[in-house]
């Protein structure tokens, strides 16, 4: 996601993982849970602390085993994205864990299974299919929520960083963001084939714009000839449109 400076630390700290939220779950074996997370679920250890802590990188997040009673009935669960939920099930049943629901495919792109793990801790493992539109499904986007908050971000990224930028050649600037995969496109639209002078303009511009996000984001630039007159295909957002004057039929 584009970077938010509210749950960011400014000093990277070799004592704490980078992840913006850790969960610490308490089990009276703390060795023995961290172990049975590697072997299980896949996690991986990350700094032991005396006998009664462990941190477990999980991906780009994060989880602290601390010494204590796990309660008799937990009350929430976890959830953690996953490249397959199909292989990482497999692989959980075959190590022991108690798989609580197999992997099931839902309206809302996703392919989710859940276990529990040896203290009753339930996890849900998601692996996003496709993207789908909350609408799509019964669910509601709301007003100044991240979504909307996200494409005046793109915007006032793309046109900051078009300052200066703007070839004649160019018709149209264009962006949107696809969380699921962390993936920001850009499309330059042009009269006929680029030249190279306002390609390299527009590809300072996006690196730019990609700068605005972190590290586990991908750009994915597009230069695209239209012929002089042709019809303009934008991706979600329009950050630049050149004014044409219509001609009379």
């Amino acid at each position: 996601m584009p970077k938010d400076t509210a749950f960011l630390s400014g000093t990277e700290n070799r004592s704490m993982s980078l992840a913006t939220v850790i969960p610490v779950l308490l089990y009276p074996d703390v060795a023995a849970a961290a172990a049975w997370l590697v072997r299980v679920f896949g996690f991986s250890e990350r700094l032991r602390i005396g006998d009664h802590r462990v941190q477990l990188d999980i991906g780009s997040g994060a989880v602290v085993v601390a010494q204590g009673d796990a309660p008799a009935e937990p009350g929430f669960s976890i959830m953690v994205r996953v490249a397959s939920a199909d292989q990482h099930a497999a692989r959980a049943a075959a190590e022991g864990a108690k798989v609580l629901s197999r992997p099931h495919s839902f309206p809302y792109g996703e392919r989710q299974y859940t276990a529990a793990d040896l203290a009753g801790y339930v996890w849900t493992f998601s692996q996003s299919e496709r993207d789908v539109h909350p609408g799509d499904w019964g669910g509601e986007l709301v007003a100044g929520s991240e979504t909307e908050i996200d494409r005046r971000f793109l915007l006032l990224s793309l046109q900051r960083a078009l300052l200066g930028e703007v070839h004649p050649q160019l018709r149209q600037a264009s962006i949107e963001a696809d969380p699921a995969l962390s993936v920001l496109r850009l499309r330059f639209e042009y009269d006929g084939s680029p030249e190279e002078e306002p390609r390299n303009s527009c590809s300072c511009a996006a690196a730019e714009v990609i700068a605005d996000f972190d590290a586990s984001w991908a750009l994915d630039e597009q230069h695209v000839g239209v012929s002089i007159g042709g019809t303009l295909s934008p991706l979600a957002h329009v950050g630049y449109l050149r004014f044409e004057e219509q001609l009379p039929d």
